[in-house]
Order: structure tokens, then sequence, then C-alpha cells
């Protein structure tokens, strides 16, 4: 009776024994597909990129696997990106390193792109970087953005929404012209330059609230803006350029302030009567009477 005892207990032990042994070879195999898995992601994220032979970090094209994707992910490992323009297919770029830098003309003619998430410790946005990215819906600078590149934007036909943040300082010639979905756009304090034809011909454009920082508009910067109704201008502003603000064909009221200490002869040239506000016995309130394009203007001093 003992003896069989005993064999049990021991026929029990081994059970267990060999149940443990189990689970811990199964659950170490779990481990190391979760692990393999992780490794083929990543992997599968970096084989979508040509990279520059001198450098690991830096990513110069898309293999042929990588051209044919809708959604990319730049890997954390990449520091600098560049020659990813001129893609029908990818509708969505985000980067996972928030200190990757972005160089000119990178993802130029992306037709399909649709939503980029920028890294969000980038400092410029490059000249001509999102240029004829015709599909691209909405974009948001982040606020370590100091700058935004000629060209950067030019011919997003589709751009709806743009969000400048505060950091902001310059807008770059023609970042955003021929923007022609664009209805509205906040300009930060912070910027103190509108650069020539930066919002030129972005013609749903409405509304523009100018920040308290603008001290120099340059030439054609808002020309043929032709839903653009009212313009504000705020003390500080110095400087207008040709065609500042000219040839909008809805514009009804423009109010110059007394800070103002030079316009170019043609800086507000319309084709129809136009209610212009200036301060008395301001540069603006001298001047208005010589600028090209006065039998147009209602001049009223304040």
């Amino acid at each position: 009776m003992k003896k069989n005892v005993w064999i049990f207990v021991l026929f029990f032990v081994i059970v267990i024994v060999i149940g443990l042994v189990t689970f811990a070879i199964k659950d170490n195999n779990k481990q190391e597909n979760l692990s393999s898995n992780k490794s083929e992601s990543i992997s599968e994220s970096e084989e979508y990129f040509k990279w520059d032979a001198l450098d690991e970090t830096m990513i110069t094209g898309y293999t042929e696997l990588g051209l044919k994707q809708t959604e990319l992910v730049i890997p954390a490992n990449c520091q600098n990106v560049q020659l990813l323009g001129h893609n029908p297919n990818v509708k969505k770029i985000v980067f996972e390193n928030p200190n990757t830098e972005i160089q000119n003309v990178t993802f130029s003619n992306c037709t399909a792109l649709e939503q980029v998430e920028l890294p969000a410790n980038l400092a410029k946005i490059p000249t001509s970087c999102f240029s004829n990215c015709k599909n691209l819906q909405s974009i948001v600078i982040p606020e370590t953005v100091k700058e935004i590149g000629s060209d950067a934007f030019i011919e997003c036909t589709a751009l709806e929404s743009v969000t400048l943040s505060e950091g902001l300082e310059v807008i770059g010639s023609a970042a955003f012209s021929d923007c022609t979905a664009l209805k509205s756009i906040v300009i930060p304090d912070t910027v103190t330059l509108i650069e020539r034809c930066a919002f030129q011909r972005c013609n749903k454009l409405e509304t523009v609230e100018f920040g308290k920082g603008l001290i120099t508009i340059e030439e054609s910067a808002f020309e043929m803006c032709d839903s653009l109704k009212s313009v504000v201008l705020h003390e500080g502003v110095t400087t207008l350029g040709n065609s500042a603000i000219g040839l909008c064909k809805s514009i009804e009221e423009i109010y110059l302030p007394a800070s103002i200490e030079f316009a170019e002869f043609d800086a507000l040239v319309q084709t129809h009567k136009t209610k212009i506000f200036v301060a008395k016995g301001s540069y603006m309130e001298k001047r208005i009477q010589d600028l090209m394009g006065i039998e147009f203007f209602d001049v009223e001093v304040y």
C-alpha cells in the first residue's frame, strides 16, 4: 500500500515539473516571438528607405518597397531626411524622432500626401519642403519653428487649415502662395516679417488676423487675395512693399497704423473702391495722395 502511495506522489510531482517546464518554454518562445516581431517591425520600417552610406542616420530616398506604402513612419534612428519627394502613393507621414531635421525639397510633389506630423523640435520648415503637395489638407507648425522657408507650401491647393504657433518669426517668400483652399490665417505676435508673395493668389482667403509684432510686409505678400475683405494692421508695422495688399477684388477697408514709415508707390493698389483709414498726422496720411490707384480710395483720418 505504502509503495503505491509513493508511486502516486512521484507521478504527481513529475506531472507538475513537466507542466512548469512546458509553461516556461512556451513563455520564453512567446517573448522571443514578440521580440522577433518588434525587430521585424523596426526592420521593415527602415527597409522602406535608402540610407546614406557614410551617415547611417540620414535617409536619402525610398526603396522600391517604400515607394509603394501609403503610410510611412520616419524611424527614431533617423536624424536627417531628404529626397522623399515625387511619391504618388504616400498619404500620411509621421516622425518618431522629435529632433529629426528636414532638408530642402524633401517632400515636394508628394501629390497624394494628406497628413503630416512634423518633428516636435523642428527649427525651420525648409525651402520647397511641401511644394505642390496638392492633397495636403492641414498642417500644424510646431512652436519651435522660427522660420517657414520660401515656397514651403506653394501650390498646396487643398490646404484648408494652417496653424502657426507662437515662436514663429519669419514667413518666407511664396511660402503659401497659390494655396487656393485656405480661408483664414492667424499670424502670431512673434512674426516680424512676411516676405514677398507669401500669400499671393490665395483667392479663398477671407480673414487674416495680423500679429502685434509684425514690422514688414514685403511686395505682393497678399496680392490677388480675392476674398479678403478687411485688413487691420497694428502699431509696429513700419514698411509696406509693392502691392503688399494689392489687387484684392473684395477688399472693403484697410486700417493703417501711425507707425508706418515707408510704403511703396503701389503698396495698396486696388481696382475698386476701398476705404483707407489713416492716423492723423502720420506718414500714411501724407503719403496716401501719392499712392497709385488713389482714385479708388476713400480716405478717412482717425
